[in-house]
């Protein structure tokens, strides 16, 4: 199970995750960063600890948040 906790006041967030990495099998493979900032949109976003989940939402929503301004 991964842990997001937030906590958000008018200039600040704070975000904390764990950072174990798994398979989809379960089997624990190592530490990752869950939490990804995109600063120019102001927004950052937290990942599950599956490596093949966090790899494609992860490219995924960099790609998309390009095309924002």
């Amino acid at each position: 199970m991964t842990l997001i906790a937030i906590s958000a006041s008018k200039n600040r967030a704070d975000i904390l995750t764990d950072t174990w990495s798994y398979t989809s099998g379960g089997r624990r493979i190592g530490a990752d960063s869950k939490l990804h900032a995109i600063s120019h949109l102001d927004m950052a976003h937290a990942v599950q600890g599956s490596c093949e989940f966090e790899a494609l939402w992860s490219i995924g929503a960099s790609g998309l948040a390009m095309h924002v301004g």
